[in-house]
């Protein structure tokens, strides 16, 4: 059985996209999406920084990428940084296999949309194949993290 922990911050990256979610006492208080901290690992840095220090969470969850992930070289550089920032600032950091549940990522985005309503207008539509991913999708990935975190 993990640590229960009080405030819990899931952080998602994708290519071009960084998103947050937290949780406190199993309540959703906040989410956003960056761009701009999907640039660099300094734009990171700066980003999750001042996430931290507005939400101080206890503890931040991270998908812990394996060696076979498509995960671009950038996207890795980036997630990098945000695992020492989380570090330098204290909280603990629990990186987790990102495990599938659903045969694909919408159906999990309604499910969790279910559980957690205040989130649920953020909820992106399924796209067609010829489309880009919805950015929202991002907010998804990290709340499904956390949920992840509690078993």
């Amino acid at each position: 059985m993990t640590k229960p922990y009080r405030k819990v911050m899931g952080l998602a990256l994708a290519s071009g996209k960084v998103g947050h979610v937290v949780l406190r006492d199993g309540k959703l208080l906040d989410w956003k999406v960056s761009k701009v901290a999907a640039r660099s690992s300094h734009r990171m840095q700066q980003v999750l920084q001042s996430w931290l220090e507005i939400h101080n969470p206890d503890c931040v969850i991270t998908e812990d990428i394996n060696p076979y992930s498509r995960k671009s070289e950038r996207t890795l550089s980036v997630m990098k940084a945000a695992e020492g920032v989380v570090v330098a600032f204290g909280c603990e950091h629990r990186p987790l296999p990102r495990e599938r549940h659903f045969a694909n990522k919408y159906l999990e985005i309604e499910a969790l949309a279910e559980c957690y309503p205040a989130i649920a207008p953020w909820a992106p539509a399924p796209r067609k194949c010829y489309e880009p991913e919805p950015l929202n999708t991002i907010l998804f990935e990290a709340l499904a993290l956390v949920e992840q975190s509690k078993s």
